[in-house]
């Protein structure tokens, strides 16, 4: 991620590219696919190593993550840590964290200006407004008709890859470049619902491809293809286990917390990545709490 900063410093013609061009965080995304998975694999790091008392490593790992600039994940971290702070954690860590979170903001907010005043805008024009409305907001509603469209939609949904997935956009040929011709499926459902607010055609606008006018959303998908039946089942199966342990958690509550509102954004239960490192510190806190009662 070094290397890459410097690699954009260089092209953007700035010690700060940041200052130069909002999209600049796009470039810093390490071993990883995207900036928006090194965004997400570094909040959980953060908050690991917060609870490990290891700060160097905590405000290593908050400044990876805020390279990044994936400005949706990084507002929603600050709004999952400041409500996770004020119910769940003692008054000393509750200074800790909203110090953390202010001082953060304050240098964002002078290092890369344009990408707040981007959050502020699409919060006041786009999510919060019916004017211009955001289309993951529209692709959210479209998803509850369908759920309560019928008895069929609602406890079974339209099937896998029939709605709203990431496997649905690969299969429809229009996503990516690599996906055999001969193999292009796109479900009725699928073509008439997210298919339309996310396509090549629409995408030739200019700045019609950011996070709020993605229709991508786990919610979307699990609803839509896989009904009440399969959110349930998601809860029991998957995650039966860590809500059984919740109370006994401790880096892993919110870290929890941040994957279920992490899943407003995106297809991430599609994405190996993320849910790897997701289920890697699940599992170490469940552990750590199985050998403390040993």
């Amino acid at each position: 991620m070094a290397f890459q900063y410097i690699h954009t410093a260089i092209a953007k013609g700035a010690f700060i590219p940041y200052m130069v061009s909002m999209g600049s965080g796009d470039f810093i995304k390490g071993v990883f696919a995207n900036s928006s998975v090194s965004m997400i694999v570094f909040s959980f790091y953060t908050v690991y190593f917060f609870y490990s008392k290891n700060i160097q490593l905590a405000v290593m790992a908050a400044l990876l993550m805020l390279a990044s600039t994936y400005m949706s994940g990084i507002f929603i971290f600050l709004v999952v840590i400041s409500g996770f702070a004020f119910f769940f954690l003692s008054f000393s860590k509750k200074i800790k964290i909203l110090i953390s979170l202010f001082l953060g903001i304050l240098i964002f907010s002078i290092v890369s200006p344009q990408n707040v005043n981007y959050v502020k805008q699409n919060l006041s024009e786009k999510v919060f407004s019916d004017k211009n409305q955001a289309r993951k907001m529209i692709s959210f509603s479209k998803t509850a008709d369908h759920l309560f469209s019928g008895l069929d939609s609602f406890v079974f949904g339209a099937g896998g890859g029939k709605f709203s997935s990431r496997a649905a956009f690969l299969t429809s040929g229009d996503y990516v470049r690599w996906y055999p011709e001969n193999y292009v499926y796109m479900s009725r459902k699928f073509e008439e619902g997210h298919y339309s607010l996310w396509n090549s055609e629409l995408l030739k606008k200019p700045y019609m491809d950011g996070t709020a006018n993605q229709p991508f959303s786990f919610y979307n998908k699990i609803f839509g293809e896989y009904g009440m039946l399969g959110f349930v089942a998601f809860l029991v199966l998957y995650l039966g286990k860590s809500i059984d342990t919740f109370s006994n958690l401790t880096f892993g509550k919110p870290i929890l917390l941040l994957m279920l509102s992490f899943f407003l954004l995106d297809y991430w239960f599609e994405y190996f990545t993320v849910i790897l490192f997701y289920e890697l510190f699940i599992q170490l806190d469940i552990r750590k709490r199985l050998d403390a009662t040993i």
